[in-house]
């Protein structure tokens, strides 16, 4: 076979084995950040068009006032 290249497991190179492993770990961390800035968004954000309260603070004050 000269000449001819034989592609297989035994002759190394790059193998996507371990892809669908290392891209659902980054999809968790993906998935974390997400929550953790939606909470600091929702949660912990101080916004002045909402009198210095964060969005659900501020909901909780509009529902009590009504």
């Amino acid at each position: 076979m000269v000449g001819r290249r034989r592609f297989g497991k035994k002759e190394g190179g790059y193998t996507l084995t371990r892809a669908p492993s290392f891209f659902h770990l980054m999809d968790n961390q993906q998935a974390w950040y997400i929550a953790k800035y939606i909470e600091y968004y929702n949660h912990k954000r101080i916004k002045t068009e909402l009198k210095g309260m964060s969005p659900v603070q501020y909901r909780a004050h509009a529902q009590q006032a009504a």
